[in-house]
């Protein structure tokens, strides 16, 4: 960004002289005495003079206004929007007494009579959120979000416990999985990094908190996939900070509800030809389990 210019007005007028005096007359005879003449300041010249000193009153007052006024970064500058990832795959949260007594239709992956199956036996799960930012300064120094983290009070007890469901028409995972994992049930901790990839081993890699900064003019997105092993329902918020200060800030519009699911999510069912499939995440990798023994472990959690 150009600096701004300042330009100073000056102005300056300097009073004509006094008339001097008329010299002594001559005795000559039909001569008359030259007439003094009168000078100093007129009304044109009074009036062009207050308008200079006006102008540069408000010139000066003006420079100062844009010192002071500067778009420098502040926390009013950033801009936060939270909305849903919406395509082709779907979420869905299920009941083992759901899963038992309906038996999940086979055939291809995620087929009409699957989703159908879907809508009458399961609920809609929303847990993919995208988190855009913004710095509108125009100039100073960078602000950096740090600690996303959910708002969502303790639940006074876990409740019906639900799987969730992925009905992918691609095949889950269709790609390598990027996101920050926020556990929508615990606000005493923050959103970490994820890096799944199907064809990977399990790594033990220690969990990096999900951080962005951004410089004057700069922009950026952050994926945000909930968790919970208890019923949630809250809003996110972040820490930004700015030099030596921070604030806490909620994020507009970033509401949601969550049912209390199995290992918090980390296991959960596809859609595949034959039905329907196991998987779980383990250490960045994703692992193959049974129906059978998802049925199990819910068993032993339900309350």
């Amino acid at each position: 960004m150009t600096k701004d210019a300042y330009a100073e007005h000056t102005g300056s007028t300097r009073p004509a002289s006094e008339a001097d005096r008329a010299l002594p007359q001559s005795e000559a005879p039909h001569q008359e005495p030259k007439k003094k003449t009168k000078r100093g300041w007129s009304t044109t010249n009074k009036v062009v003079g207050g308008v200079i000193a006006v102008v540069g009153a408000i010139t000066g007052t003006i420079t100062a206004i844009e010192i002071v006024t500067r778009d420098t970064t502040n926390f009013s500058h950033l801009e936060m929007s939270f909305e849903p990832v919406t395509d082709e795959t779907s979420e869905w949260a299920v009941t083992a007494a759901q899963l038992t007594e309906n038996a999940f239709p086979a055939g291809a992956r995620c087929t009409a009579e699957q989703h159908a199956w879907l809508e009458a036996n399961a609920v809609a799960l929303d847990r993919h959120y995208m988190l855009t930012l913004r710095n509108t300064a125009s100039t100073g120094s960078m602000l950096a979000i740090n600690d996303i983290r959910s708002t969502a009070p303790e639940p006074p007890e876990r409740g019906e416990l639900f799987m969730r469901v992925v009905c992918d028409p691609a095949g889950f995972p269709a790609r390598d999985l990027f996101y920050g994992k926020l556990l929508a049930d615990r606000p005493d901790l923050v959103a970490t990094n994820v890096n799944v990839k199907g064809d990977t081993a399990a790594q033990r890699n220690p969990e990096v908190p999900v951080s962005f900064n951004l410089g004057p003019g700069e922009s950026g997105k952050i994926p945000l996939d909930l968790f919970g092993k208890y019923p949630a329902n809250g809003e996110v918020e972040v820490t930004v900070y700015r030099g030596d200060e921070q604030r806490v800030e909620r994020v507009p519009g970033s509401e949601f509800t969550m049912p209390a699911l199995l290992f918090g999510g980390d296991w959960f069912l596809v859609t595949t030809d034959s039905g329907v499939e196991c998987r779980r995440l383990e250490a960045g990798a994703i692992e193959t389990c049974t129906l059978d023994e998802a049925l199990h472990e819910i068993a032993i959690a339900q309350p």
